[in-house]
């Protein structure tokens, strides 16, 4: 047994993170799980992957495609139809809008309750959020796949 060294715990001999205070016990172990979660983050960005003249040129063609639903993603589509950069947040926009239309539907269908339509509000208002994050990282010039919808497998 090892005793923790800021709060004084015992903990078993291979803790890496005291259970009583959290701290870090051993320094390299704690920097291989910080190097495993910056990797599993940057797998997420796909900024590096298109050129500085394709970010800058598609912007507001991007920026469509996540503010105005439907008609933005056709606009999207016209506009930057041989862009990798317009592609990818097409791609991520459509997922937000197939996910939102699911979910609108499935409220319309159990309208009759109470309970399955508050939770599609709340789950159409968290998308809503997700656009608006998605919109600002490209008004930054990124390219990240949305938090909720990167899982989603169509698409890919």
């Amino acid at each position: 047994m090892k005793q923790c060294p800021h709060c004084g715990s015992l903990l078993v001999d291979d803790a890496i993170v005291c259970t009583n205070c959290g701290l870090a016990l051993s320094g390299e172990q704690q920097e291989y799980y910080t190097q495993d979660f910056y990797s599993a983050v940057s797998s997420y960005d796909h900024t590096q992957e298109f050129s500085d003249a394709d970010v800058s040129d598609n912007k507001v063609a991007c920026m469509a495609a996540y503010l105005m639903g439907v008609l933005g993603l056709i606009i999207a589509s016209l506009v930057g139809k041989d862009s990798k950069y317009v592609a990818f947040h097409i791609k991520q926009a459509l997922k937000i809008t197939v996910l939102g239309i699911i979910l609108f539907l499935f409220g319309v269908v159990f309208v009759w309750t109470f309970i399955i339509p508050m939770v599609v509000i709340v789950c159409l208002i968290i998308l809503f959020v997700l656009r608006l994050i998605a919109f600002f990282q490209v008004c930054r010039g990124k390219a990240y796949e949305p938090s909720i919808v990167r899982d989603l497998n169509f698409l890919r």
